[in-house]
């Protein structure tokens, strides 16, 4: 699958609008999914900038990469 961009600049992107109701990005930039389900496995990164004049003037402050992975389990009973 191709990339699909979350969040811009601290905002929802308007198609991850669907799981606005999961996604929120903190005051330190993590970004938070609640209710994970096996549709947000993937690889999920972070790059944050300081912004110059121009977008060619950013500099790259900080970059993580996270794979997420889900587990499901059943239980017999």
């Amino acid at each position: 699958p191709a990339d699909l961009e979350l969040i811009t600049l601290g905002q929802i992107v308007e198609h991850a609008k669907t799981k606005s109701d999961r996604l929120s990005v903190t005051a330190n930039c993590s970004l938070l999914i609640k209710n994970v389900t096996v549709e947000d496995v993937g690889l999920y990164y972070c790059q944050q900038y300081k912004l110059g004049e121009t977008r060619a003037e950013s500099t790259l402050v900080y970059q993580s990469f996270i794979d997420l992975s889900v587990i499901t389990c059943e239980y017999l009973h």
